[in-house]
């Protein structure tokens, strides 16, 4: 847990330094967006949308933005 804590913090170091507006995740083995993980990966004045598997291992995905920018969920067909 101590090593996912210091990747976190490496996450919002970066995003804190270079002053990003988004970055986008993939593979975040997140529960929901309240996860203690996407939460510590959060700088303050940003936001974050997501999407967690809901089965099997890994999975999900979570863009992390500046709050002043919209960003939302759009839904998919199931099928394309």
């Amino acid at each position: 847990m101590f090593y996912c804590i210091l990747q976190l913090n490496t996450v919002a170091e970066l995003i804190t330094e270079r002053s990003l507006d988004a970055i986008a995740m993939t593979e975040t083995s997140h529960a929901d967006g309240n996860d203690l993980r996407l939460r510590l990966a959060t700088p303050g004045g940003y936001a974050v949308v997501d999407f967690a598997r809901v089965a099997g291992r890994g999975g999900g995905v979570a863009i992390i933005y500046r709050k002043h920018l919209r960003c939302s969920r759009i839904p998919l067909p199931s099928h394309f």
